[in-house]
């Protein structure tokens, strides 16, 4: 059964993201967004919480927007949720409770980061060796401005939404890609839009 697209989430409101700053939460919405839908009880086994707790942290997540329960089944069965977000950015904004939720969440996700990335490595050897030549990392220092450095991220967006679809089969692949102006402690002001580095 196909099932429907949703198209990229921005959060920019604080109490999404604090909502969302929970290693459970996102490890529910994670698998979700792979699986389809899910019950709590089938998200319990992959979080390894209570299938009581996992609802309490899935009503969470509907309250925000993220996931929703499917139509009540007709045999009394547990109903699935389903995931709402399954491509998402977030912006902070000016505002110091912006900036407190954003930063807790991305504290959170570079924990869950290193938490995945350790589990690759420890079953890396479990992988063929097509796969093992696929994945890895690649770094790359730029030189940029703000609006060139927006306009890549963009187009490097545009290429992954064609592989994040539900509705594909093929091995899970996790990416992470970061964008991070790298901090000069010799330059005494911050960096301008117009001027270019030296």
């Amino acid at each position: 059964m196909s099932r429907p697209e949703h198209p990229p989430v921005e959060l920019d409101d604080p109490r999404a993201m604090r909502a969302l700053a929970h290693p459970a939460r996102l490890r529910i919405l994670e698998f979700l967004a792979g699986a389809g839908s899910a019950t709590a009880t089938e998200c319990s086994s992959v979080v390894g919480l209570s299938p009581s707790a996992c609802s309490y942290h899935l009503r969470s997540l509907e309250r925000r927007g993220f996931v929703e329960r499917e139509a009540s089944s007709s045999d009394g069965r547990e109903r699935p949720w389903r995931a709402l977000a399954v491509r998402m950015s977030f912006n902070a904004g000016d505002s110091p409770p912006g900036r407190a939720a954003s930063r807790a969440l991305e504290s959170t996700l570079r924990t869950e980061w290193s938490r995945v990335l350790a589990e690759y490595s420890h079953h890396f050897d479990e992988f063929p060796a097509e796969w093992q030549l696929a994945g890895g990392a690649d770094q790359a220092t730029l030189r940029v401005s703000a609006s060139e450095l927006a306009e890549l991220r963009e187009k490097i967006q545009k290429l992954l939404r064609p592989y994040t679809s539900r509705t594909r089969s093929g091995q899970k692949v996790q990416v992470l890609v970061d964008y991070v102006p790298s901090f000069d402690p010799s330059r005494k002001t911050r960096p301008s839009a117009s001027r270019p580095h030296p």
